[in-house]
């Protein structure tokens, strides 16, 4: 599996809010803008995603992707099942409390079918990780509105 990249953001919310945005998979297209639709095809007892698909365009990057979820607490992991342009895919969002409100942090790991660049996936990874995290607090501020 390639090298993982991470990003943290501290987040003016309760664990609550937080794990309730991040864990609700089918409502990503409201927040994150390379997730262009997503289909749940498994939930756990819980009523969890376990098995999901997506179209996602994140300009370097675009794909139909079929991702596999896995869980403990305060932590949502992710591994590729199944894409064309994406042949490998990992990655969690981990979210725990501090003084300053609840950090959350990204990590993605990817790896592409085509020949790209290091410096280049690099960047695709980070922005992937900066534009969801941007989203998931703008999403969190939408839901705690009503």
């Amino acid at each position: 599996m390639a090298d993982q990249t991470q990003g943290n953001r501290v987040i003016q919310a309760s664990l609550d809010e937080v794990a309730h945005v991040i864990l609700e998979v089918a409502e990503y297209p409201l927040w994150v803008d390379a997730m262009k639709a997503v289909a749940i095809e498994q939930r756990d007892d819980l009523g969890r995603a376990t098995l999901a698909t997506f179209e996602f365009d994140a300009g370097l990057i675009k794909d139909r992707l079929t991702l596999s979820y896995r869980y403990s607490e305060r932590l949502q992991q992710w591994d590729l099942v199944s894409g064309s342009v994406v042949s490998e895919l990992s990655g969690t969002y981990a979210w725990e409390e501090t003084a300053d409100g609840v950090k959350v942090t990204y990590s993605l790991s990817l790896n592409l079918s085509t020949s790209l660049p290091s410096f280049l996936k690099k960047t695709a990874e980070r922005t992937i990780i900066s534009t969801a995290l941007d989203g998931l607090s703008k999403r969190i501020l939408e839901v705690r509105r009503g």
